[in-house]
C-alpha cells in the first residue's frame, strides 16, 4: 500500500496450514516504511489480534481487535474437495507426507518426501532430453529481478459498490461484480474484457 511521502506497508497474510499449532493459523506480518526507513512493525493474527510495535521508541500496542458482530460477518472458507484437486495441488501431492507426519513418523516423512523429489528431477531430466520448456500455469518471472509473481494479481482498490466476492477457479484469482466496468478504475486492472469472459464460464457459489 503506498501514501504520500514515499511512504508505504508491506503486509503477509497467511492461512491455516496444513500441519502447526494454533498460534500459526491466519497469522499477519508486516512493516511500514518511510523510503527505506522501517517505522513500525505488525504481527499477529488477522481473525483476533494485531499488534503494532513503533521500532523507535519500541512500545507495542493493539492495531486490530474484531468484535464478536465483525468476527460474524466473516466469508465462509471454501476448499475443493479433495476427490476435485488435480494430482499436484499441495493436499494432494503431499498427503503421504502429512499421514507421516501427523504420525510422527519422521523416517516415513523423509521417505516419501524424497519419492516427491525424485519424481520432480526424473520429471525435469525428461523435458531436457526431449527439449521441452517447463511453463508455470500460475507465476511468471521477472527477468530482472529473477522473482516469480502471481499472473492473476489484481491489486485495484476494492469498490463496494460494484464488488461482490473474490473467487478462485483453476488457480486463478477473480472478482465477482455487479457491473462489468468497474467503477473504480486503476492501472492495475488487466483487459476487462478477457476477465469477464472468464466469470461468464465460472459457477458462482
Amino acid at each position: 500500500m503506498y501514501s504520500l511521502f514515499s511512504m508505504f506497508q508491506t503486509c503477509m497474510f497467511a492461512l491455516q496450514p496444513f500441519l502447526g499449532s494454533e498460534d500459526s493459523v491466519n497469522q499477519i506480518s508486516g512493516k511500514i516504511k518511510l523510503g527505506k526507513e522501517v517505522l513500525a512493525t505488525l504481527e499477529g493474527n488477522w481473525d483476533s489480534e494485531v499488534f503494532i510495535n513503533d521500532k523507535k521508541t519500541e512500545l507495542s500496542e493493539t492495531f486490530w481487535n474484531p468484535t464478536t458482530e465483525i468476527k460474524q460477518r466473516r466469508l465462509t472458507r471454501c476448499t475443493v474437495h479433495y476427490d476435485e484437486q488435480g494430482e499436484f495441488e499441495s493436499e494432494r501431492l503431499w498427503q503421504q507426507v502429512t499421514k507421516a507426519i501427523n504420525n510422527k513418523d519422521q523416517t516415513e516423512a523423509t521417505q516419501e518426501k524424497f519419492v516427491l523429489e525424485e519424481a520432480q528431477r526424473k520429471a525435469a531430466k525428461e523435458r531436457k532430453a526431449k527439449g521441452e520448456e517447463w511453463l508455470c500455469h500460475l507465476f511468471e518471472q521477472d527477468p530482472i529481478t529473477g522473482e516469480w509473481h502471481y499472473k492473476f494479481a489484481d491489486t485495484r482498490p476494492w469498490d463496494p459498490l460494484n464488488d461482490l466476492v473474490q473467487f478462485e477457479s483453476d488457480g486463478a484469482i477473480q472478482t465477482k461484480v455487479r457491473h462489468r466496468t468497474p467503477m473504480v478504475r486503476s492501472g492495475s486492472v488487466i483487459s476487462l474484457s478477457n476477465q469477464g469472459a472468464k466469470r461468464e464460464k465460472c459457477n458462482y457459489q
